[in-house]
């Protein structure tokens, strides 16, 4: 009779203490997954974080389309994409927001162009540091899981990142072309006759560091700009030489 107490006190004991132990686990899971929530937004679901980016990038099309005739509208459209567009896509808000600073260039809002650009510089730097992590994972669950693909879904996954690289390849073109367009702005002398030499320089440096910010997404910078005078008018233009710079 003694051993049956005996076992019955000592499941009681157990029971009480996993009893004890569940909330803490319980905490201590939660804390975990706050600790996540610092490190990066709240992720849509895939479907639904591929519908938004296909309107955010739909809403760009169309600011890009406007950029040329009419940087207001322009402007206006690329910040509806950017409200659309999760903003833990890091890569495409710094384009939306170099985008944006172009237009803030053409506009000649120096401030606003200076903003805009350092945002899109932060989103960037987000995403070279979700990158990082996000391989970091990859290598840790290739270490520990061994996955299988048969030739024909190795074929597929092959062939379906050929059409979105070749989708994204578009897109990027139209982008750099409008993000050229404002760092070339960026890459203009002002009036000499509106400012002093130094004051002329000093403000040659920002609109410099502005433009390879503008740039920088697409792993060109302002050196890719050779600043050419007309001796006649004294005026100057701007030629593209691919190769130099970053």
């Amino acid at each position: 009779m003694s051993d049956t107490s005996d076992y019955t006190e000592a499941h009681d004991q157990k029971s009480v203490a996993q009893q004890e132990e569940e909330p803490k686990k319980q905490r201590d899971d939660l804390e975990g997954r706050e600790d996540d929530d610092d490190d990066e937004p709240i992720r849509f679901p895939p479907e639904q974080e591929a519908s938004l980016l296909a309107e955010a990038n739909g809403y760009k099309a169309d600011a890009n389309a406007l950029f040329a005739r009419s940087p207001e509208a322009a402007l206006t459209t690329y910040e509806t994409a950017v409200a659309v567009l999760p903003e833990y896509l890091y890569y495409d808000v710094a384009v939306l927001r170099s985008n944006m600073a172009a237009c803030h260039l053409k506009l000649e809002a120096w401030k606003e162009a200076i903003r805009t650009a350092t945002e899109a510089v932060e989103a960037l730097d987000k995403d070279e540091a979700k990158t990082a992590r996000d391989a970091e994972k990859r290598q840790k669950a290739k270490s520990t899981t061994t996955e299988e693909t048969t030739t024909e879904s190795r074929s597929k996954v092959h062939n379906d990142a050929d059409e979105k690289e070749a989708e994204a390849e578009k897109e990027e073109e139209a982008d750099e072309e409008i993000v050229s367009a404002g760092a070339a702005t960026a890459a203009k002398p002002p009036p000499r006759a509106a400012a002093k030499d130094q004051e002329v320089g000093d403000m040659m440096g920002k609109l410099k560091e502005l433009g390879n910010g503008l740039l920088r997404p697409f792993g060109i910078s302002t050196e890719n700009f050779q600043m050419v005078k007309d001796e006649k008018t004294g005026g100057y233009s701007l030629n593209f030489q691919q190769g130099r710079g970053s």
